[in-house]
């Protein structure tokens, strides 16, 4: 259980560490322009937070956003999307984050691929890939916060917090619209993928960023 606060919000709530999958690959021979995972592999870990929401009070705005850009099928082990960094022998992971909305917070969702090339890998969201092993283990920083996910793993914290918004319009200038918050932020490790397997599309379906 962790505990946030904000001006915000009210956090509480849950942190879980689930099986996602299949088991990861063991004792592989480590790659020379990778030493941190073997021949022909990448790590593949996806960081979404899915925002629902529910009006306590009406007027506050809706928000819509965009749509995803990837999508990732843990039976094929395939990951498609619109790559915008090169698939190369010096690839070690490819990290994707998003975020979607729901209920009275909004609709869509916003996703992107970034590729890893060294170690520590500091993404825009402010999570930290500090250490690959070459089972594909990966030791995370995120929110002052370690933590280490083996292949297949899945780490998740759900908070539930109030905010409020001004809303504009008519004579209601400056009227607070207020909303529940039910925010789910899970970072999954799918484990060591082909590199292969690793497709640029722009053919994405209706599917929301991981799958």
């Amino acid at each position: 259980m962790q505990r946030r606060s904000s001006a915000s919000a009210i956090v509480i709530l849950m942190l879980l560490v689930v099986p996602t999958g299949a088991a990861c690959m063991q004792g592989a021979s480590l790659s020379a322009e990778n030493p941190s995972v073997p021949p022909g592999k990448v790590l593949y870990i996806d960081h979404h937070i899915h925002r629902h929401g529910e009006a306590l009070e009406e007027g506050y705005p809706v928000i819509a956003i965009d749509f995803p850009t990837y999508t990732f099928d843990n039976e094929t082990r395939t990951l498609s999307g619109l790559l915008t960094f090169e698939v190369n022998q010096s690839l070690i992971a490819v990290y994707g984050s998003g975020l979607s909305l729901s209920g009275d917070a909004g609709i869509g969702a916003a996703t992107d691929l970034s590729g890893v090339y060294s170690i520590p890998y500091e993404a825009d969201d402010g999570l930290i890939i500090r250490n690959i092993t070459p089972n594909g283990t990966a030791r995370i920083e995120y929110r002052n916060t370690t933590i280490s996910l083996a292949a297949n793993e899945t780490w998740q914290n759900v908070s539930v917090g109030i905010e409020e918004e001004a809303v504009f319009g008519g004579n209601e200038t400056g009227q607070q619209g207020r909303l529940k918050i039910t925010a789910t932020d899970t970072i999954t490790n799918y484990g060591l993928l082909e590199r292969e397997e690793i497709e640029n599309t722009t053919s994405l379906g209706a599917a929301a960023g991981s799958g």
